[in-house]
């Protein structure tokens, strides 16, 4: 801050100060809102979207269920929290 903000400052009582605080904080959003607003995804940013949720699936595998799990466990690593 420079002296010139310092000294505005020390001159604001508390209800100025919650004022321009407040002032300040309305600009700052209504300015977010509006870029947020023209960032919304357009038609094909929202089909590329699906396109790649669609890959989204379940998990497939061959193995038999206990080969997934002793896999599971062989891998697992201790917690630091539980040494």
């Amino acid at each position: 801050m420079d002296k010139s903000t310092t000294n505005l400052l020390n001159f604001l009582s508390f209800n100025d100060l919650e004022t321009l605080i407040q002032s300040i904080v309305r600009r700052i959003l209504k300015s977010e809102l509006q870029q947020l607003q023209s960032n919304l995804p357009n038609p094909s940013q929202s089909a590329q979207t699906d396109t790649l949720l669609a890959t989204f699936g379940t998990w497939e595998d061959d193995r038999p269920v206990d080969a997934i799990i002793d896999e599971i466990y062989a891998t697992r690593t201790l917690n630091s929290l539980e040494a």
